[in-house]
This record gives structure tokens, sequence and C-alpha cells, in this order.
């Protein structure tokens, strides 16, 4: 999952932060990580609200989301994910 995030931001850093796998650029982050039954994404509040209508296949929380691991990746929904985080961030406000 890290490798398919780093294709999605260019110029982004993998390090750790919170404990966890985190991709930064600039002031923007998403955090991905492993646990013993999914895999949760970490992509911020603003992020998942702009997908929430849509997305019920899968547990959330305000600011993440789980991958159950007996399910396939949905890298095309983690990509518009950190897509959409990297830009909300980019923008002037």
């Amino acid at each position: 999952m890290a490798a398919s995030t780093m294709e999605e931001i260019p110029g982004g850093e993998e390090v750790i932060s919170q404990g966890i796998p985190t991709i930064t650029r600039g002031r923007a982050t998403v955090h991905c990580a492993g646990y013993s039954s999914h895999i949760g994404c970490y992509p911020g509040a603003r992020t998942m609200a702009d997908f929430e209508p849509n997305r019920g296949e899968f547990k959330r929380a305000k600011r993440a989301i789980r991958f159950p691991l007996s399910r396939e990746l949905p890298e095309m929904l983690i990509g518009e994910r950190i897509r959409s985080r990297f830009g909300q961030l980019e923008k002037p406000e």
C-alpha cells in the first residue's frame, strides 16, 4: 500500500509519525497502517467528508477508513482519497 501511495504523491516522503507509516509532503499527511484484521487509512476528516455519500461498503470513522484483510485493497478508492487530501492542502485558502 505504501508503494502505491507514494506513486500518487510526487515528491512525497515516507516517515513514521504517531507510530505509523505516513506519507508527507509539505504540511499534508496521510497515515496508513496494517493491523491484525484490517488496513487503516487516515486521510483526515475533510477528505472523508468529500467521499461520504458513496462509500458505504467499508467501516469509517470521522478521519479514517478501514479495509479488511479478507478483501482486495481498493487501490482506485485509496488513490482518490490520497489525491484529494494532498490537493486540498495545495489550494490557497
